[in-house]
């Protein structure tokens, strides 16, 4: 079981991490991250792609094996989000700041190759990128402040999915065949309510009362895992959801808040990471954990440090 995310000691600047059953497995000098946001495995090859904070701007990097083989860059800051393996070709997508209004531009990378998704008129951003045979895929958003539209685009061609009057993002993306699954949330009346598409048509799971948003969705051949988050009160506290086939399961019980950023399905186990977010009396900052559930039961013991903060992005299963 592989997490990708970051760790902070409290006495110094976080750095990139990923975790292997438990045991942190830290970059070497040269290849070292401020941020993991994504891990990938293929054969016996741990891909990993995130962001390093280089000469006063954030450039993203691509891992194989501990070894940078990407560097990605862009006149100012970029933002990693998700990583997809094809055979031998690496795409990784995110957004980057790119002209003088400061308006990020959604990108995605073929093997480092940069491919821009939005030409700089609106807000763009990549959330999640999926290949399906020849077809790349990649889940996001499209603002105009305070419009904000849900999109994918499919080998760079724009699909909106919501009102372009409405505020809506995608987080997620999914494809079995013919079939593509785009999650995030759209706002109705007030409320933030978790939806996914399945090619185009609507799905809500949550019912509207509370803020919810998906997260991540993944598939096993007709059935949908998704995770996310509900708020569960006034002082901001989030429960960490996993839904299978619309069914919720919540995995916290809103004491402290929590929300689930990834999943991964490995024959009957679903495996499921995410954070939990401290506030203390008198703290100016919170503090974040990771966690991890197997089968809805949170099992922390030995996968992150309890002495330092932690956050987990992504998760990948192997035999």
């Amino acid at each position: 079981m592989y997490i990708a995310g970051w760790t902070n000691s409290f006495s110094s600047p976080y750095f990139g991490t990923y975790w292997v059953n438990g045991v942190a497995v830290n970059f070497p000098t040269g290849s070292k991250l401020s941020e993991a946001n994504a891990i990938f495995v293929s054969g016996a090859d741990v891909y990993v792609a995130g962001r390093e904070f280089v000469a006063g701007k954030y450039i993203g990097k691509v891992l194989k094996n501990g070894i940078t083989i990407h560097t990605l860059d862009n006149p100012h800051d970029l933002y990693i989000t998700s990583m997809y393996i094809s055979g031998t070709d690496v795409y990784v997508c995110g957004y980057g700041v790119s002209n003088a209004l400061g308006r990020p531009i959604a990108k995605y990378w073929k093997n480092g190759t940069v491919f821009n998704l939005g030409d700089g008129t609106s807000d763009t951003r990549a959330n999640a990128i999926v290949v399906s045979g020849n077809d790349v895929y990649v889940a996001g958003s499209s603002s105009n402040a305070p419009v904000c539209v849900g999109r994918y685009w499919k080998n760079g061609n724009p699909v909106d999915l919501t009102s372009p009057l409405g505020d809506a993002g995608l987080h997620t993306i999914a494809v079995n065949g013919n079939d593509v699954y785009a999650g995030g949330y759209e706002k109705v009346g007030l409320i933030n309510v978790a939806r996914y598409w399945k090619n185009g048509v609507a799905v809500d799971l949550s019912d509207g009362i509370l803020d919810a948003t998906i997260a991540a969705i993944t598939l096993e051949g007709s059935v949908v895992h998704a995770v996310g988050a509900q708020s569960n009160d006034s002082r901001g506290h989030s429960i960490a959801i996993y839904w299978k086939d619309g069914v919720p399961t919540k995995l916290s019980n809103g004491s402290l808040g929590q929300f689930a950023n990834a999943i991964f399905v490995k024959g009957d186990d679903v495996y499921i990471t995410g954070n939990e977010v401290r506030l203390a009396p008198g703290d100016v900052v919170p503090t974040t954990y990771g966690k991890y559930w197997k089968n809805g039961v949170l099992v922390n013991n030995g996968v992150f440090p309890s002495t330092k903060l932690t956050f987990a992005n992504s998760i990948f299963v192997t035999e």
